[in-house]
């Protein structure tokens, strides 16, 4: 997924934050937001595909602020939660941007 926004969009901001971190800390097993930045995930975790927890970055300029998203899809996972709680109100444009199909997937692939 990806979000666009303007970068002083301070509620959209707080909303996608809020969200993201309360969906980390259930699918880390997290207490407290503040061990989301310096979580490392051990090699069990690392191997486990159905760990259910959203990476992101964000870029920023002068103007907008990008987010893109990744996690596991489908019907009650993390980014199926994310975006019921981020969707958009309205058709995208300059104050709201959002680039998400939730029938594409990842699979795994056999080597």
């Amino acid at each position: 997924m990806i979000i666009i926004i303007p970068y002083r969009a301070g509620d959209y901001v707080k909303k996608i934050e809020s969200s993201f971190e309360r969906i980390n800390m259930k699918g880390l097993g997290l207490q407290n937001a503040r061990y989301l930045s310096t979580k490392e995930l051990t090699p069990q975790e690392k191997a486990d595909r159905k760990m259910n927890f959203i990476g992101c970055f964000e870029l920023i300029d002068k103007e907008m602020r990008c987010y893109v998203l990744e996690g596991l899809g489908g019907a009650g996972n993390c980014m199926d939660e994310f975006y019921k709680e981020n969707e958009r109100e309205a058709p995208n444009n300059k104050k709201f941007k959002m680039l998400y199909n939730p029938e594409i997937k990842f699979k795994d692939r056999i080597y």
